[in-house]
């Protein structure tokens, strides 16, 4: 049996009326079905009348609202042309399916939402590699202010690593003197090194999403606080020459960017610190001679005979199953503060 096409739809956009260019673009029901039946069939009008708006369910005569340049052209509110409005198929939202798919080039077609398992209608168009926004929800697609930072659940950000972690292949198994109520452990690294390296890659890569939508944020809000109001016109106020006006914008961004970075500091901890500290750290019994390791494993506070457990998995030296150390990173740390290693 041959493999089903992917669906295909094309807007024709046109400027003040006139018609200036056909856009043609591939829907990947292949990875995403729900949301790419939703998004053909707002194109094609057939779903009748929206629950919730009481609009068309239809893409026809809808404005890009919002277009960045050097980022997205947003657009697909049917009901209020804002981005306030619009609605799915399958009445007001529907949940997210995954996010395999990557914003790696220019024309990516992509849902805008308000936060997970809010997709409607909305959506963007990127117009070059946007790697920041991959596995990220973003509210709107309004970029991440440091005013707005506070609206984002670290606990319900998706991570995504450019390097596997330095896991072991295999878990180390909760053993009886463990506390249930720190759950099941997803994380669990060969060696304190390879926990810190792991670590240092979590922070970086979350600020580094984080002040990039902070830098396109930033650049949207000193245009917007530097351009003269409308009203100055009409009282034959002088315009604010290009040079002014840059210079504005440059001081504004300059100090939206400060901000930002302290932000997306705090949210990168937020985000890492918890699930790294309950995360566990295994290290050979052999290694006991290592000073550094025989100071960790007496500060531990464990009875004698819990301090080593069997590695499960197929990690194994020799044939054989090494015994090694049972402990919570926070154990062998004392304290978030000794995180700087």
């Amino acid at each position: 049996m041959s493999k089903k096409k992917n669906p295909m739809v094309f807007f024709d956009i046109s400027i003040g009326g006139d018609l200036v260019e056909r856009i043609i673009i591939e829907l990947f029901a292949d990875v995403v079905p729900k949301t790419a039946e939703n998004f053909r069939a707002l194109c094609t009008g057939e779903k009748g009348i929206g629950k919730s708006t009481g609009k068309p369910l239809h893409y026809k005569g809808a404005f890009f609202h919002r277009i960045i340049k050097g980022f997205m052209a947003q657009g697909g509110d049917f009901s209020k042309g804002n981005g306030t409005g619009g609605e799915s198929i399958y009445g007001g939202k529907f949940a997210d399916e995954n996010f395999k798919l990557t914003h790696d080039g220019p024309g990516i077609l992509s849902m805008a939402n308000s936060g997970p398992n809010t997709n409607g209608s909305q959506f963007f168009i990127t117009f070059k590699r946007q790697p920041h926004l991959d596995g990220w929800f973003f509210k709107g697609m309004d970029p991440l202010l440091p005013q707005n930072l506070e609206e984002y659940s670290a606990s319900s950000t998706t991570i995504k690593f450019e390097h596997p972690l330095p896991l072991i292949r295999g878990p180390i198994l909760a053993g009886t003197s463990d506390d249930p109520s720190f759950g099941p452990y997803i994380l669990a690294f060969k060696d304190l090194p390879s926990w810190a390296v792991a670590y240092k890659s979590c922070e970086s890569k979350i600020i580094f999403q984080c002040e990039e939508g902070a830098r396109i944020g930033c650049a949207i809000t000193a245009s917007n606080k530097c351009k003269p109001a409308w009203w100055q016109s009409l009282i034959g106020w002088k315009s604010m020459n290009l040079t002014e006006r840059e210079r504005c914008e440059d001081i504004e961004m300059g100090a939206c960017l400060v901000a930002a970075k302290e932000k997306c500091i705090g949210f990168a901890k937020e985000k890492c610190t918890t699930p790294f500290l309950n995360s566990r750290i295994a290290v050979a019994e052999k290694e006991i001679m290592n000073k550094q390791v025989e100071r960790m494993v007496h500060a531990a506070s464990l009875p004698e005979e819990s301090k080593w457990a069997y590695l499960m998995g197929s990690d194994y030296l020799g044939g054989s199953k090494p015994r090694v150390t049972n402990f919570r990173a926070s154990q062998y740390l004392g304290s978030s503060s000794q995180l700087q290693i």
